[in-house]
């Protein structure tokens, strides 16, 4: 891809109001959605999607890990590398201890972590911080991970969480929020490579959605100050610039 440069310019438009829906889970009221069951038919608040996105990376868990060896038993390291599932040895998961534990850890042996899940990387990896050892998780059960009700005290399977965060990928999602502008990238030979338009939560004006548009989506309805601004688009699982991000963008 060639050299580009961004250069950002106000639209304007026209406001359609829109009532924000009480109810995204099929059959329950919530603060937070959960990918795999939301009712996504009917627009969204953008500060509640940022909300449900963000929760993932938020509270601390008990994971249950397989560190990978080659050998029977290693010794704690930091930035260790491990599976879901025992006698798999593709690294999925990389934990970055607060302390590095002063003991070893046993070939195909599960054990719990305390911890943070800090980023999904570009090859699907699942990196924990701030972890903790808890011990040897010997024949403790999983529970099911619900992101509306995350415990701190229940143990989870990383694939299970990493199956619920990259749910959201691909979503065609209607977003509402306030207009807050419109950003250009340009490639050097003046070609038009993405229109983003970024809409703002309605209570406290913060930027918390990126929408991109493969053409221009017209002034008619973004206008400065434009308010519950509806747009449709399919949902990156991955933040753009710390905040939820859609492509394939239409206004509606």
């Amino acid at each position: 891809m060639g050299a580009f440069f961004v250069s950002a310019n106000l639209l304007s438009c026209s406001t359609e109001k829109t009532e924000t829906p009480k109810k995204n889970i099929a059959g329950k009221s919530s603060n937070i959605i959960n990918p795999l069951t939301a009712d996504f038919s009917k627009p969204i608040d953008i500060a509640l999607l940022t909300e449900s996105m963000q929760i993932y990376f938020q509270k601390e868990m008990i994971l249950k890990v397989y560190p990978i060896t080659y050998m029977d038993s290693e010794p704690f390291v930091n930035e260790l590398g491990c599976a879901s599932e025992a006698g798999s040895e593709e690294k999925q998961i990389y934990i970055t201890f607060k302390t590095i534990p002063q003991k070893e850890y046993k070939k195909n042996t599960a054990y719990l972590i305390k911890c943070k899940i800090g980023s999904i990387s570009a090859f699907d990896e699942l990196n924990l911080i701030d972890a903790e050892l808890i011990g040897e998780a010997d024949e403790k059960e999983v529970s099911s991970f619900n992101p509306e009700s995350i415990s701190s005290t229940l143990i989870y399977s990383p694939k299970d969480i990493f199956d619920n965060i990259m749910a959201w990928g691909g979503k065609r999602v209607t977003v509402q929020g306030n207009y807050s502008g419109t950003t250009t990238s340009k490639a050097l030979d003046g070609r038009i490579l993405e229109i983003r338009v970024d809409l703002a939560s309605s209570t406290n004006g913060d930027i918390l959605v990126g929408c991109a548009f493969v053409e221009d989506p017209g002034n008619q309805v973004l206008t400065p100050g434009a308010l519950n601004v509806k747009i449709s688009g399919e949902l990156d699982a991955r933040f753009h610039f710390d905040r939820p991000y859609l492509t394939n963008c239409k206004l509606l």
